[in-house]
């Protein structure tokens, strides 16, 4: 088997069967992203947007609008589902919520593994940069408004 081949194998088998593709870290203390809002989205687009952006990843189990500070909430209901593919023994959950200054937006991301007898709790690279990926680009710093 020449050097190509056998690279192309190593990586199909790490990308495929070692970590899998949700990478699952266990935290007691599951870090957050920061989304800052461009400056030319109004709250409520924001946070109709956000939602329409959790909704289309995950189930939204709570979206509430508040006015004081952290009671502006959207939250994913547990799931085991990502990208089509279920997953065993693995559960995970989103969070956006807006800072104190309602001008950036706390993305988090709550996972948990079990390992046949006990869940651990963690969070998901994956699920978390996609989130903050996908609100970056619609109501971020790469937000591009629509001419008209």
């Amino acid at each position: 088997m020449n050097r190509l081949a056998t690279a192309t194998l190593a990586v199909g088998v790490l990308v495929l069967g070692g970590c899998g593709p949700l990478q699952f870290m266990r935290s007691d203390n599951p870090p957050t992203a920061e989304v800052p809002l461009h400056p030319g989205i109004a709250l409520d687009q924001a946070y109709d947007r956000a939602v329409e952006i959790v909704s289309k990843r995950l189930p939204v189990e709570t979206a509430q609008r508040g006015t004081a500070p952290g009671l502006d909430l959207i939250r994913s209901a547990w799931t085991s589902t990502w990208a089509g593919a279920t997953y065993e023994n693995y559960k995970f959950r989103a969070e956006v919520q807006f800072n104190r200054d309602k001008r950036t937006l706390i993305v988090k991301c709550d996972a948990q593994e079990f390992d046949g007898k006990t869940w651990h709790g963690g969070w998901s690279d994956v699920v978390l940069s996609a989130l903050e990926t996908d609100l970056h680009v619609a109501i971020g710093p790469a937000y591009r408004a629509c001419p008209g």
